[in-house]
């Protein structure tokens, strides 16, 4: 089995066994202390005159804390209500066998999508839309199409429908 199928099968399989636990116990009890603890560990703090900082010590801080942060809080599935975890070895596995590029899209339409550094000059791929957002269908065509003139937009992530011909949009159904 490909390497990407067993771990996609292995989140999956947490998503159902994981600790069970209520979104907002997830964030209140485990999120809030975790990341106030961790920002205060790393020492990172907000340079209000620096919009884009450039400092690589406070990158690989805020990198590491976000590393450390996963590991101690997971993700919670809102679909099971279940917290999934992973081990520091996972999660640098993980990163390690990401890929370092995609193509999104097809033919004239294709976008290379390259994974990109600090201080990358490569000018970034610009993805647009309403992702996840729903829309009464009379909207959603002419709300997608406002995405797709926009001459900066490459990739156009699209809305949720509210409903299909009228009918609500239903899990398990044809």
């Amino acid at each position: 089995m490909p390497r990407h199928r067993a771990r996609i099968l292995e989140v999956l399989h947490r998503a159902e066994v994981g600790p069970i636990i209520e979104e907002a116990e997830f964030e209140r009890r485990m999120v809030a202390p975790a990341i106030k603890r961790i920002i205060q560990n790393f020492g990172i703090r907000m340079d209000r005159d620096a919009l884009v900082p450039s400092d690589n010590d406070l990158a690989d801080r805020v990198f590491q804390a976000g590393l450390d942060l996963a590991v101690e809080v997971g993700m919670f599935c809102q679909s099971t209500n279940r917290r999934i975890t992973w081990t520091h070895n996972e999660l640098e596995e993980g990163l390690r066998f990401c890929p370092g590029e995609t193509i999104m899209g097809a033919g004239n339409d294709a976008v290379v999508c390259r994974a990109r550094v600090p201080e990358d000059i490569t000018v970034p791929v610009v993805i647009g839309g309403a992702y996840g957002v729903p829309f009464p269908e009379d909207l959603f065509v002419p709300i997608m199409l406002s995405f797709a003139r926009e001459s900066v937009v490459e990739v156009i992530e699209n809305a949720t429908l509210e409903t299909v011909y009228g009918y609500p949009i239903k899990a398990g159904s044809p």
